[in-house]
């Protein structure tokens, strides 16, 4: 006799075909597993294009020293390794999108005056002023003030004829100059004058200070050699500082902005001048 076998259906498979639970350990790893692989590919993804986006803007980002990535980690709230990154990937110069300012000296430009030349041959008279004057008519309170910054610019182991040229440009070289981008023979905004006296440690006494030469250029002159400092000597990137503003520019510098034109416009009439004096002092000594 034919014998039948019989299978018991399972509690929880009526057809009965076994079935198979994992334990809840195992759908844990699995979850796991399954969001790590989805992250790293999310990871993957946006390194392929932040690679994309720095092959393609290249020139567009700046390189920073490690005192303006510093600088500019403090005022954005990025990580110095954040800005780092950047500096890595960028072009081994300052600041590549910076405009390209040409400096066109004048040429053939004259003598200068018999006196001023015997002045310099006794020690009277810098010969940084004698190309000032030679450039424009000034006033003996404007030599005064001009003396005052050449004497002025050694205690700050800064150039005088870019002071003279910044002081021409700004006010030439009256002290109670007032404008748009400051006030005093060395034009600076009285908030950027107060920050700066506070950052410094300079004893700030309000505007009637910065109309006064020797007050004005005792903030001034110290907020430029900041600025040479941090920029390690770059004179562009020093006039828009001073133009902008410190904190101003690094913000600008960190979000790959553009300057304004008024600072473009600025830096590059103060390089004209620059050029003039210098090309002056190469003829005449």
């Amino acid at each position: 006799m034919n014998r039948i076998a019989y299978v018991l259906p399972d509690d929880d498979n009526d057809d009965g075909r076994s079935t198979y639970k994992p334990s809840t350990f195992t759908r844990l790893y699995r979850s796991f597993i399954t969001i790590f692989t989805m992250v790293l590919g999310v990871i993957t993804l946006c390194s392929l294009c932040l690679m994309l986006y720095l092959a393609l803007n290249k020139d567009k980002i700046p390189y920073f020293s490690t005192q303006v990535t510093v600088a500019i980690a403090k005022i954005t709230g990025k990580s110095p390794d954040e800005i780092d990154e950047i500096r890595r990937e960028a072009a081994k110069r300052t600041s590549i999108y910076l405009p390209n300012l040409e400096v066109k000296t004048p040429q053939n430009v004259g003598a200068p005056a018999k006196e001023d030349v015997e002045l310099i041959q006794i020690g009277r008279m810098p010969s940084e002023i004698v190309a000032l004057k030679s450039m424009a008519n000034l006033s003996n309170a404007q030599i005064n003030n001009a003396i005052k910054i050449v004497e002025a610019a050694e205690k700050h182991n800064l150039e005088p004829l870019f002071l003279l040229a910044i002081a021409y440009t700004d006010s030439r070289l009256n002290s109670d100059a007032s404008s748009m981008d400051g006030i005093g023979v060395i034009a600076i905004k009285p908030e950027d004058a107060g920050e700066v006296a506070g950052r410094l440690g300079i004893n700030y006494e309000g505007e009637a200070m910065l109309k006064n030469v020797d007050g004005n250029l005792s903030i001034t002159l110290a907020n430029i050699a900041d600025l040479k400092k941090l920029f390690h000597g770059n004179i562009e990137l020093m006039l828009y500082g001073k133009h902008m503003g410190r904190k101003k520019l690094l913000k600008t510098l960190a979000n790959n902005q553009e300057l304004p034109d008024a600072t473009s416009r600025y830096a590059q009439r103060v390089l004209l001048n620059y050029g003039d004096l210098q090309n002056r002092i190469q003829q005449f000594f």
